[in-house]
């Protein structure tokens, strides 16, 4: 938002064209100096807290599926936060202003008439006196494009997946074949010319497929409720008259009477950029908050997006809780990492005199490779048996090589485009067959079934960064 527009909704004019007024339903903040506990405000601070989604966003004061919700969001620059949205009549005024909790940077407030289905943003005063507005960070629904509003939700769910969940470290060991399908589910398959399927109406055709081709797992993007451009085409918001968007439910638990295993789910993420839409986390607060102030180092010249601060701690928590919140609420079985190489050179893309070196004269991002061990350590440690796949394209040393080896901890890296995976490095130590050949490190093309035999023997090498050598596999 710029300077002059102060007070625009960014989710609709009509709903927060100024600083107060409208139609709400009588709500008012409630709250104090500790809604916050000490405890989750100091993780968040020194960068490792990595359940922020049980902390920020729009939290249940009682249950899920009832009103009440406390709204917390992360502004240290902000001279004063409220959230407004349809519970108060777009209103920011002393009764929807937001406290700050301690020196932690987070304004948190109750709103007892917050209900489903209510949209809302946060409302922030910048140190210049600017009035701009803010879709929730932590949001766990949005509303359809052009609105850009988040909505609160109800995210009860009683699952059934116990069996698969006490078997998934077998069915995900490092000698167990993989065979991973990475499908747009907003262009797969149209219900006709205008829409796209819906949740519900995707299962069946989507287990078919993917048990008549033999994959044991779907990569599936997007399953994160906002606009993804993915080779260059603005993908549109889906997946929603089926009523509240369960991605992870709908398709992770698919299972076919005659299909020898369910096809598991691995949702794609993307911690190495970020758009820079004025509604979101650009210049969060005022601030250059989530990304680097330095253009050199904050904003990436092919994408036209925003590098993240890999180096803020609170940036760390966020990005690691996001990885977390899917495999925790969502039941997840893997997470893969896009354009990691964009992430461990600090001159990817760049031209001399286009980037900072690190504090040893080097390209390397020593912070995001940090951050990278400490994305793989904490979801090792809590959930070893799900996967995490780097997508590496430059052959960078140890990305699938465990943090006590002194590597990045990824269980595999590769680099694939579209549906064409190509092995680049010999640190992947697992097979994906998302087309009929692969090719190996020597060029020579191989069959899926062939790799997922090859990734057992490899496995033992790549894990202590043994070049098995040309002819291997």
């Amino acid at each position: 938002m710029s300077g002059g527009e102060r007070g625009a909704s960014m989710s609709g004019g009509e709903r927060g064209a100024s600083m107060s007024g409208g139609e709400g339903r009588g709500a008012s903040m409630s709250g104090t100096s500790d809604l916050i506990p000490e405890g989750d405000r100091w993780l968040f601070n020194a960068g490792t807290h990595h359940r922020l989604y049980d902390v920020l966003g729009a939290q249940p004061l009682s249950t899920w599926s009832e009103p009440g919700r406390r709204f917390a969001v992360w502004a240290p620059s902000a001279r004063r936060a409220w959230v407004v949205g349809d519970f108060n009549g777009w209103t920011a005024d002393d009764t929807s202003l937001l406290i700050p909790q301690a020196s932690s940077g987070i304004w948190a407030g109750e709103v007892a008439s917050a209900g489903i289905g209510d949209r809302y943003k946060y409302r922030l005063e910048t140190q210049d006196g600017v009035i701009v507005e803010r879709a929730d960070p932590l949001a766990f629904a949005a509303e359809l494009p052009p609105a850009t509003g988040s909505v609160v939700t109800d995210l009860s769910y009683e699952w059934s997946d116990g069996d698969w969940l006490d078997e998934r470290a077998e069915r995900q060991d490092a000698d167990a074949p993989i065979s991973i399908y990475e499908m747009h589910v907003g262009s797969w398959r149209h219900a006709d010319a205008h829409r796209s399927l819906t949740w519900l109406e995707l299962i069946e055709p989507l287990a078919d497929y993917l048990h008549t081709y033999g994959f044991t797992h779907v990569e599936l993007l997007p399953v994160m409720e906002h606009l993804l451009w993915f080779l260059g085409v603005p993908d549109h918001r889906f997946l929603r008259s089926d009523g509240p968007v369960r991605p992870a439910h709908r398709v992770h638990g698919v299972r076919r009477r005659d299909a020898p295993t369910r096809a598991r789910g691995d949702p794609r993420l993307l911690p190495s950029h970020f758009p820079s839409d004025e509604f979101a986390l650009a210049n969060f607060d005022g601030t250059h908050l989530y990304e680097h102030a330095d253009p050199k180092e904050g904003w990436h010249p092919d994408w036209k997006s925003y590098i993240f601060n890999y180096g803020r701690h609170e940036v760390r928590s966020f990005l690691v809780s996001s990885a977390m919140s899917w495999i925790d609420r969502f039941h997840v079985d893997g997470i893969r990492v896009d354009a990691v190489a964009s992430m461990l050179y600090r001159d990817y893309s760049r031209n001399e005199g286009e980037w900072v070196p690190n504090i040893y004269g080097g390209r390397e991002n020593l912070e995001a490779i940090e951050f990278l061990r400490q994305f793989n350590t904490a979801i090792g440690a809590d959930y070893p048996e799900v996967i995490t796949i780097a997508e590496e394209s430059t052959a960078f040393p140890g990305v699938a090589r465990s943090v006590a080896d002194g590597g990045s901890g990824s269980t595999t890296s590769g680099t694939w485009g579209g549906c064409t995976t190509r092995f680049s490095t010999w640190s992947v130590i697992r097979s994906t067959g998302c087309t009929i050949t692969t090719k190996s490190r020597s060029g020579r093309s191989m069959p899926s079934r062939a790799l997922c035999d090859a990734a057992v023997t490899r496995r033992g090498h790549a894990r202590q960064g043994i070049d098995p050598g040309e002819d291997a596999g």
